[in-house]
């Protein structure tokens, strides 16, 4: 079947990934392949960032969406209010729907009666401790069995796919991934006009929820602090959970090391991350975990959970970082020290890190897997 068009239902316009999206395009347009997206929304209350419409080189619409936040502030479900209306109009030859939404819902019973070709994109994990109910079990395998394809985020969200019913052969893996380039060059320029030394800086990117669990990372400081007082926390980021955590680091006597910086936009990352030593990736859940994109990008060596979904992608044991539980305080602690008192060690775990960003998960490599899973026959 000629292909000549292809629509992506997804929730909103974030920042990481609309260049994607681009590079997507571009690679469809050579090809002589249309490309539109369809947001359900321009944007939550959770999310901070700027929508910027001139950064979108690709046609797109927003759907009569509305959103109902349920459980905890992380979690928001949109209705995609219209979603077979926009189908019916696009007569897109094939549909990419993000996850097990609402919209993939639509999709799964319009194939009943309809030859409409929808891939599932998807970066859900198993989550270890938490039991998936029979109903939501259910529900996604009904959708995968009717799926003509699928992109996972990265090698666990595949098995995870396959766990479901999956045909292996039928599962592209389009690692997640954001601007890589953009970390790369703007902190190599900043970096460049930095002195090295005292105080060293270590660097936590994230939202500040319970499901981060972010204060493991203030009791790592808060030991670190008995032995050296030579290092600096930049804590960036925003959530529920930042006046507790303010109030834990005041009084644990941390307010001399560890500096609050709320939320930052993309363009303002850079300048932290050039300063930084060491990147903190603490996280109870996450299904990937794209500051470890942009924390490696940048050449910094990572100490990540064993939590998030990137973790077996990205992180090379002792080469690009170390995946460590930050339950285990101690063993945090000796890894920061041992990378503070070997910078040099340190700067070339980050190198390598930033080798590996750049030689197997750019926009590009990302784009390109994702165009491939999206022409292969089924």
């Amino acid at each position: 079947m000629a292909i000549r068009k292809i629509l992506i239902v997804t929730n909103i316009p974030t920042p990481y990934r609309i260049p994607l999206f681009n590079e997507v395009y571009r690679q469809l347009k050579v090809r002589g392949i249309e490309l539109k997206v369809l947001f359900g929304a321009e944007g939550y209350a959770r999310r901070k960032f700027r929508f910027q419409a001139e950064q979108c080189q690709f046609p797109f619409a927003f759907l009569g969406s509305s959103s109902v936040a349920f459980g905890d502030s992380e979690k928001t479900m949109f209705s995609y209010g219209g979603i077979m209306k926009a189908i019916r109009a696009e007569q897109a030859d094939r549909v990419v729907v993000s996850g097990f939404s609402l919209a993939t819902m639509r999709l799964w019973w319009r194939s009943w009666w309809t030859r409409q070709e929808y891939i599932i994109w998807s970066g859900a994990i198993a989550h270890p401790g938490r039991n998936d109910s029979f109903l939501r079990r259910l529900q996604r395998r009904l959708v995968v069995s009717r799926a003509s394809g699928f992109l996972a985020y990265g090698t666990l969200a595949k098995d995870y796919l396959i766990g479901l019913g999956a045909r292996p052969d039928r599962v592209g893996l389009a690692f997640n991934t954001v601007d890589t380039t953009f970390f790369s060059e703007e902190t190599e320029g900043l970096r460049k006009s930095l002195t090295a030394g005292p105080p060293f800086h270590l660097t936590y990117v994230g939202y500040l929820s319970a499901r981060k669990n972010v204060v493991r990372v203030l009791e790592v400081v808060k030991k670190l602090k008995e032995s050296r007082t030579d290092f600096v926390l930049d804590l960036v980021g925003d959530g529920d959970q930042r006046e507790e955590l303010e109030n834990w680091a005041k009084n644990n006597g941390l307010e001399t090391c560890v500096v609050f910086h709320g939320y930052k936009q993309k363009e303002n990352l850079p300048a932290i991350l050039a300063r930084s030593s060491v990147f903190l990736f603490q996280t109870d859940f996450d299904i990937w975990g794209l500051v470890l994109n942009e924390a490696m990008a940048a050449g910094l060596p990572v100490i990540c959970s064993p939590h998030a979904g990137a973790a077996p992608d990205l992180v090379v044991e002792g080469e690009t970082g170390f995946i460590m539980d930050y339950a285990d305080t101690i063993g945090v602690v000796n890894r920061v020290s041992q990378l503070l008192d070997y910078p040099e060690q340190a700067r070339q775990m980050g190198i390598r890190a930033a080798d590996r960003i750049r030689q197997r998960f750019s926009l590009t490599d990302s784009a390109r897997a994702y165009v491939e899973t999206l022409l292969a026959e089924g």
